[in-house]
């Protein structure tokens, strides 16, 4: 029982490593179908290591019990929290100067931080980059996350906040959202 425990957590301790070194870059958006299944079907071994699932079990279950989000909603969970950062404390700067926000207009769309698309062509490798994704995936996101903050009186932080939402609320509603569309009800 002990050397199953420890096994498990040595499994667990592994798969966020690697789930974190995987999805950490936006080179990994859109990559063929072909990769991305070799990815997915590393986290389900992994699943399987960590529950002690038979390979002979369907594994979405497992997955879905063990709270994980499927390769392609974690690698579009990492450029969406890259982008909150980057709009919220200006942080990456780097990727924050790569971010426009779209002026407000008098629409109904107004009431909500939009990202401006750049122009594209059809060159495959800018549609992973995140210059060119970040937008688009924000822009899908419900309004409730994208929700303005009210205008500050002179505070004597540095740099604005954009949106209403911590850190912590904007991370838990993200993960719902992307777990909702791995696993519909």
């Amino acid at each position: 029982s002990k050397n199953v425990n420890t096994y498990r957590r040595c499994w667990h301790a592994r798969h966020e490593w690697w789930r974190e070194y995987y999805t950490q870059h936006s080179l990994y958006l859109n990559i063929p179908a072909y990769q991305l299944h070799r990815l997915q079907s590393i986290q389900n071994s992994m699943a399987r290591a960590v529950s002690c699932t038979s390979k002979y079990e369907h594994i979405t279950p497992t997955i879905q019990a063990l709270h994980w989000l499927k390769i392609d909603q974690r690698i579009k969970y990492k450029i969406i929290s890259l982008t909150y950062s980057a709009l919220q404390f200006g942080q990456p700067q780097y990727l924050r100067q790569l971010l426009t926000i779209q002026p407000t207009r008098c629409t109904r769309s107004s009431s909500v931080i939009t990202l401006v698309r750049p122009h594209t062509t059809r060159r495959k490798i800018e549609d992973r980059s995140f210059y060119h994704s970040a937008p688009t995936l924000w822009n899908k996101l419900p309004v409730n996350m994208r929700t303005p903050s009210l205008p500050a009186s002179q505070s004597s932080t540095r740099y604005q906040a954009v949106l209403e939402l911590s850190r912590s609320q904007f991370l838990s509603r993200l993960k719902t959202h992307l777990f909702t569309d791995s696993y519909p009800p």
